[in-house]
C-alpha cells in the first residue's frame, strides 16, 4: 500500500509540474497574441514588437527583476508578430462563416479607394441578421485590385467573397455603394452585374442604396465656397512647399509664442480634413499675414472684410460638419438613428417651419432650382438643409 502511495504520490507530482509548465508557456503565447493584437489594432509597423520588449524588459528589470526569464522567452519579433497577426485575421474569417450559416438576410456596403502605391483596395462590408435578430457587422473582405476596376471586376470580388462565407444571392436585401459610375452603371458596372444575374436566377434584386456619409460629404460641397479654398490652399502650399519657408515659418511661430505650431495641408480624399484645415488656418490668420507680408507676398483677402466672413463662416460649419460626419460613422446604426442625427443637425440650422417649406419647396421646384437662386451671403440655412433634404426628397 505504501508503496503504491508513493508511485501515484510521484506520478501526481509529475503531472502537476507538467501541467503548471505547459500553463505558462499558453500564458506567454497569449501574450505575444495580445500584443500582436495591439500593434495591429493602431496600425503599427510589425517590426515595433521588438522595441515593446525591450520596453517590457526594462519594465520588469526594475519592479520585478526574479521574472526577467518569464518575459524574456516572450516572442514579439517581426515574424512571430506576422503569424500571429494571419493567426488572428484566419480566427475571425472562420468565426464570421460560422454566423453567416445564421443570416437569414445580409447586406453589403463597398468602398474603393488608391492606396500609395496607386492599388485600388475594395473593402466589402457585411451586416447580417439572424432568426433571433441578432445583428452582426463585420468587415468581409479587403481586395487589392491590380489592374482594371470596371463593374465586372468589382463584381468578381464581391461574388468570391459572397462564396468565401457560405452565403446565397438570395438571401442579399441591399448594396450600399459610395456612388462611383463603376459602382452605380446600369449596364456594365456593379448593380448591373448583379441586376443581370438576380434577373437570371429569377431571384429578388437587393436594393441599392448611396452611402449617407458620402451624400452627406456632398451636401457639404454644395457651398458656392471655393474662393475661400483657393486662397487657404494657395496660402499654405507657399509656406510648406519649400523647406526653408516653412522652417522660417515654424520657427516664427515658436518666437511669438503662437498656440498653433504649424498649418495643416487639405487632402480632398480624407473628408474631415477641410475642417481641420480651416480652423488652423482661422487660429493662425494674423501670424499668417505678417509672414506673408515680410516674405513680400501679402494676401489681399485677408483685408477684404468679405472674405474674412466666408472664411469664418467655412469654418464654422464645416466643424459642425465635421462633427455630423463621426456621429454618422458608428457602428450598428440604423437607418433611423441616421436620419435623426440629421434632423437634428438640420434644427440647429434653421427652424422647423423652414425646413418644413423647404422640404414641399424642393418636392414643387426641385433642389437644382433652389440651389441656383441661393448665395453665400443670404439663406445660408437653406443651402445646407435643402442638401440634407435632397437625401430623403421622394
Amino acid at each position: 500500500m505504501l508503496e503504491k502511495f508513493i508511485q501515484n504520490f510521484k506520478s501526481e507530482r509529475v503531472g502537476n509540474i507538467f501541467e503548471k509548465h505547459n500553463r505558462g508557456k499558453d500564458e506567454i503565447i497569449r501574450a505575444s497574441y495580445e500584443v500582436a493584437n495591439l500593434i495591429a489594432r493602431e496600425n503599427q509597423s510589425f517590426s515595433n514588437g521588438e522595441f515593446v520588449k525591450k520596453c517590457v524588459l526594462a519594465s520588469v528589470k526594475e519592479i520585478i527583476p526574479e521574472k526577467m526569464s518569464v518575459f524574456e522567452n516572450i516572442s514579439l519579433s517581426r515574424n512571430t508578430i506576422t503569424r500571429r497577426v494571419e493567426d488572428i485575421g484566419g480566427d475571425l474569417m472562420t468565426q464570421l462563416q460560422i454566423k453567416s450559416k445564421t443570416f437569414k438576410f445580409f447586406s453589403l456596403a463597398l468602398d474603393e479607394s488608391t492606396d500609395v502605391s496607386d492599388t485600388t483596395q475594395l473593402l466589402i462590408f457585411i451586416r447580417g441578421i439572424d432568426t433571433d435578430y441578432n445583428i452582426t457587422e463585420e468587415l468581409a473582405s479587403l481586395e487589392s485590385i491590380s489592374g482594371t476596376t470596371k463593374g465586372a471586376d468589382i463584381f468578381e470580388k464581391v461574388n468570391c467573397c459572397i462564396e468565401n462565407l457560405g452565403l446565397t444571392w438570395e438571401k442579399l436585401c441591399s448594396i450600399t455603394t459610395d456612388g462611383a459610375p463603376n459602382m452605380v452603371g446600369r449596364n456594365t458596372g456593379l448593380v448591373g452585374r448583379i441586376a443581370e444575374l438576380t434577373t437570371s436566377k429569377m431571384i429578388e434584386t437587393p436594393i441599392f442604396l448611396h452611402c449617407i456619409i458620402h451624400q452627406q460629404s456632398l451636401c457639404g460641397k454644395i457651398m458656392n465656397l471655393e474662393h475661400v479654398m483657393n486662397i487657404i490652399t494657395k496660402t499654405v502650399n507657399f509656406i510648406r512647399s519649400h523647406g526653408l519657408k516653412h522652417r522660417q515659418f515654424i520657427e516664427f511661430l515658436n518666437k511669438i509664442e503662437s498656440e498653433h505650431k504649424d498649418v495643416l495641408y487639405h487632402n480632398q480624399v480624407r473628408w474631415l480634413s477641410r475642417g481641420k484645415v480651416l480652423k488652423r488656418f482661422f487660429g493662425l490668420r494674423r501670424e499668417i499675414q505678417i509672414f506673408m507680408i515680410e516674405k513680400n507676398k501679402p494676401v489681399e483677402e485677408f483685408e477684404n472684410e468679405q472674405r474674412m466672413y466666408d472664411l469664418a463662416f467655412l469654418t464654422d460649419i464645416s466643424a459642425h460638419l465635421n462633427e455630423l460626419n463621426l456621429k454618422l460613422q458608428k457602428q450598428s446604426k440604423t437607418i433611423f438613428e441616421l436620419f435623426s442625427r440629421l434632423y437634428q443637425f438640420t434644427m440647429g440650422i434653421c427652424s422647423v417651419t423652414e425646413v418644413d417649406d423647404l422640404f414641399w419647396l424642393c418636392k414643387e421646384e426641385g433642389v437644382d432650382e433652389i440651389l441656383r437662386a441661393s448665395s453665400i451671403g443670404d439663406n445660408i440655412s437653406s443651402i445646407i438643409s435643402s442638401g440634407v433634404v435632397n437625401i430623403y426628397k421622394p
